[in-house]
């Protein structure tokens, strides 16, 4: 199903399709494209540690990166949420929504 766009009142006849606001892979801008997830856990372009130890993309699904080597991943048999900080791995307690919460109030915070 195609996003469509209101162009003029409610009736069908001004309905458009809207085209996606990125092209998937799009190299310009890598972090902005539908094909990112995929990319970040692939060997040759994930995040710093998963990059160095490419075994740990067998056990996590990398979801976000952080600023240097550090990235947010899923646990792909438990799906608990872990992330790489400090040359370490640490298990959270934190859902998607908690996580990205904590995330965005260290960088307020912190950044």
């Amino acid at each position: 199903m195609q996003p469509f766009a209101t162009t003029k009142g409610s009736s069908s006849a001004g309905l458009q399709p809207r085209p996606p606001p990125i092209a998937a892979g799009d190299e310009s801008r890598l972090k902005k494209t539908w094909n990112s997830i995929s990319r970040a856990n692939s060997p040759s372009h994930a995040p710093g540690a998963a990059r160095e130890w490419p075994e740990l993309l067998s056990d996590f699904l990398v979801f976000a990166s952080f600023a240097g080597p550090g990235f947010g991943a899923f646990d792909r048999n438990l799906w608990h949420i872990w992330y790489f900080e400090d040359d370490e791995l640490h298990e959270t307690d934190l859902d998607l929504a908690g996580f990205i919460r904590t995330v965005a109030r260290e960088v307020r915070d912190f950044g």
